[in-house]
């Protein structure tokens, strides 16, 4: 199956989002990009999502070293022993999002840095589409 690719170079300050992109017309693919680097955006600032049933897929999971838990709880901020928020100090450096040709799931992997580039993280989001067209996470991976 072939995908299609975005590629953006990006600079986060966990408040907002600057987005890179040369000579790119406004599509349904930046839409797309809009949409789903926003949900990601938000988690790692920090904000419990009010819709985190919406966002989130019910069997989602999020998965850090040994760690695997239940994404919606530490997306609504009920998991109290881990969080995905960053600290504000770090930036995203690079994101890569692929969908694949029905646009039905698609991947986001991002890089953050602290402002000196060093310590990298690194995460990976997929997100599919459910029976209602809506896009929902449904696992995340992180070097956290």
């Amino acid at each position: 199956m072939s995908t299609k690719s975005c590629f953006l170079v990006f600079l986060i300050t966990l408040g907002s989002i600057g987005v890179c992109v040369s000579q790119v017309k406004k599509s349904t693919a930046d839409d797309l990009i809009d949409q789903l680097v926003g949900v990601t955006q938000r988690i790692l600032a920090g904000g419990n999502l009010d819709r985190s049933d919406t966002l989130v897929a019910s069997g989602a999971r999020v998965v850090s070293g040994s760690l695997n838990t239940n994404l919606r709880e530490v997306v609504a901020g009920r998991n109290t022993s881990f969080s995905l928020a960053e600290d504000t100090s770090r930036q995203g450096i690079d994101i890569r999002l692929k969908s694949n040709d029905n646009d039905d799931a698609a991947f986001l992997l991002l890089t953050t840095a602290t402002r000196q580039k060093r310590d990298l993280r690194y995460h990976t989001v997929v997100f599919m589409r459910d029976y209602a067209g809506q896009w929902r996470i449904e696992s995340w991976h992180t070097s956290h």
